[in-house]
């Protein structure tokens, strides 16, 4: 996503989405995450977040693209929340807000309650007792 200048063409940092990253042999979940990895004996099924990202330097903008920016930012963080819900912890236990999970990701992991979501070194699960279709919240990762 970027912002459009007043002559139509693109202006300021990009927004994009990282995408999950997700191995498994469930069709409807590697069609709805986007995922490209089959699992194997010897790459067994994992999951590990999406993100939305974006590199900004703010001193390098006009005013009204910094301003512009930041609803625009916004609007993204939104459209994410509104389709994700926080119900992420670490296999500790702990609550991980900055954490979100989709519906189908949500599914996919509440159907093998022995795995372990990843994000790099940091092991998360989904929150004991959450269904997988419920919503709301803010943060900032996805799975």
């Amino acid at each position: 996503m970027r912002l459009l200048g007043r002559d139509g063409e693109t202006v300021g940092p990009l927004i994009q989405y990282l995408r999950t990253s997700v191995v498994t042999t469930d069709e409807a979940v590697l069609a709805s995450t986007g995922g490209r990895y089959r699992a194997t004996a010897e790459r067994p099924e994992a999951m590990s977040p999406g993100r939305l990202a974006f590199k900004w330097f703010p001193e390098d903008e006009a005013d009204c693209i910094r301003r512009d920016f930041v609803l625009l930012a916004g609007m993204a963080w939104k459209a994410l929340q509104a389709v994700t819900s926080p119900h992420i912890e670490t296999v500790a236990g702990r609550p991980m807000p900055r954490y979100r999970v989709g519906a189908a990701a949500k599914g996919w992991a509440l159907d093998r309650p022995g795995l372990q979501l990843h994000d790099y070194a940091l092991r998360l699960r989904i929150r004991p007792g959450m269904p997988p279709t419920v919503r709301g919240g803010s943060g900032h990762r996805s799975c």
